[in-house]
């Protein structure tokens, strides 16, 4: 039997030293066992499942003793083992070969229906935009004829204007037949003549190339200062009359201080705070807004009577004799000379004069007419009554009235000086600060008192509160407070033709209406008035 054995011996030897050679070729005496994957992942299920199986008791205990002579832990190793699973090592995947056609052709074709949508979509998105344009195109040209017609001149002026873009004529309102006497079919009925026909044909192409400029910020969300831009653009057409032309100027001059447009460069660009798109909706009926156009009127007023100042004193520099000195109570010094023809004549006897005997209220009154508060606060140190302290308050309040306190003392003190009649400059300044008589008319007490002074002060009487919220303790009557509503139906009644009798003034009313808040009535207005019929549509925007 050992004999036997050790042949078996002696020939499995000669096996393994026989199979040793059959590699010997490769250079290498290292054997290497190649797998598949499907191998590979049958070998790691049956590791998986060995792992898994609980050893019996008496082998278990057997392990314990081993281990515990050797100072382990056996159980809270198996603990840790326990709690270990390697059954989720393993993941069947499903193996894609690489010559699956058929998965190859499905993927393509899903790609291939993806991309034709997109490229639908995309062409659909372009055949819109096209369309879209013709037919804004279409609709310009027959608007553009219309306006033409309307406007009594041919359509060649527009040949190289075609891509500009317009609001179309507007129709005719029932509230414009209130101002206008036009006859029927013709919209404006303005005179086609060859000269009238020319000058509407460039303030449309001047006024269009403006809305051009506004229609091509808003597609870049830009703001834009169109009124000024409208103000600049009238400014720059030719007039004959001079004086209609700065009419005009003014009344854009006026709209752009309702709005608040400031600080607008040459390209209609805001330098600093900017009126946006819709900023005014739904805000027109709130107080806060109300007061905010009301300031606006009054600040055009100031300015343009700063103008009319200045102009004066160029014209008479030598009555005038500031000489270098340009500040704002220097400048109504010299006006007021120019005015009374001081000192060629005196002012009059019933007015406080100070020591350069130029009358101190009368200075007070023309610089707040000029807006210049802080200079009229300068002058007021020193006077009676704490003058300067009311007029810093009447600053601070912002167009509302003051404490009710003062409101009674200066009450008290204009009722005493209308009485006595004395200085009407003075008795102006108490009225103006404690609106005791907001209905009292300077015409003829103050020297050159003109229309733009008399609105001045009736947008400083005007009070958004009611008729009941200004009975004072001193027995002020409540009914004399002008509020909003009563001024514009004073405005409307008087009508076009009071403020405009020497017929030079056409647009003084319109800008009345604007003054007073009713902006509606004053487009309908100047839709009325036959040279300006292209404006309206501008001042409509």
């Amino acid at each position: 039997a050992s004999l036997s054995t050790t042949m078996e011996a002696l020939t499995l030897a000669k096996i393994v030293e026989r199979s040793k050679q059959l590699t010997s070729h490769t250079g290498s005496h290292d054997f290497f066992l190649m797998r598949n994957v499907e191998q590979i992942d049958q070998t790691a299920r049956t590791l998986a499942q060995k792992s898994s199986r609980v050893l019996d008791r008496n082998s278990s205990n057997r392990a314990h003793v081993l281990l515990a002579q050797k100072g382990i832990d056996a159980q809270r190793l198996e603990r840790d083992l326990a709690s270990m699973d390697l059954k989720t090592t393993t993941q069947t995947t499903e193996f894609l070969g690489e010559t699956d056609v058929e998965g190859f052709l499905s993927h393509h074709r899903e790609m291939s229906i993806l991309a034709s949508m997109q490229e639908a979509q995309k062409q659909s998105r372009e055949r819109f935009s096209h369309n879209s344009r013709k037919k804004m195109q279409n609709d310009w040209a027959e608007t553009r004829k219309e306006l033409m017609e309307a406007l009594g001149s041919s359509s060649e002026v527009w040949k190289d204007e075609g891509s500009l873009m317009m609001p179309a004529t507007p129709a005719r309102t029932p509230m414009a037949s209130r101002y206008s006497s036009q006859t029927p079919g013709t919209p404006y009925n303005v005179p086609s003549t060859p000269a009238r026909a020319r000058l509407s044909e460039k303030k449309v192409v001047a006024f269009t190339r403006v809305v051009a400029d506004l229609n091509a910020n808003r597609m870049e969300n830009r703001s834009y200062g169109i009124v000024t831009r409208f103000a600049a653009t009238s400014g720059s057409l030719e007039e004959r009359n001079a004086y209609r032309r700065k009419e005009l100027v003014d009344s854009w001059e006026l709209l752009r201080n309702i709005v608040g447009e400031k600080g607008v460069d040459s390209e209609g660009q805001f330098r600093s705070e900017r009126v946006t798109e819709g900023q005014y909706s739904g805000q027109l009926e709130t107080k806060g807004m109300k007061l905010a156009f009301l300031a606006g009127g009054r600040r055009f007023l100031e300015d343009q009577f700063s103008s009319v100042m200045d102009e004066d004193i160029r014209a008479r520099p030598r009555v005038a004799a500031i000489g270098g000195d340009q500040t704002a109570i220097s400048r109504v010094k010299g006006y007021l000379r120019i005015l009374y023809d001081y000192p060629n004549r005196p002012f009059p006897s019933d007015l406080e004069v100070t020591s350069d005997h130029i009358p101190l209220f009368m200075q007070i009154f023309f610089l707040l007419r000029l807006g210049d508060i802080d200079s009229a606060v300068e002058l007021a140190q020193g006077a009676q009554n704490n003058l300067s302290a009311i007029i810093r308050q009447w600053k601070d309040s912002r167009g509302l009235p003051l404490p009710s306190h003062l409101v009674d003392d200066l009450s008290v003190q204009y009722r005493k000086m209308e009485r006595q009649g004395k200085d009407p400059y003075k008795q102006l300044i108490y009225n103006l600060f404690g609106r005791c008589n907001p209905k009292k008319n300077y015409n003829k007490l103050i020297a050159r008192w003109s229309a733009q002074d008399y609105l001045w002060f009736q947008l400083h009487m005007v009070t958004l509160e009611s008729a009941s919220a200004h009975v004072t303790s001193v027995g002020a009557i409540s009914s004399q407070a002008l509020t909003l509503e009563t001024f514009q139906k004073a405005m409307v009644s008087y009508g076009p033709s009071h403020w405009n009798r020497s017929g030079r003034s056409p647009l003084l009313y319109f800008q009345i209406l604007l003054l007073s808040l009713q902006f509606e009535q004053a487009v309908a207005y100047v839709e009325s008035l036959q040279e300006y019929a292209v404006e309206s549509i501008h001042f409509a925007l």
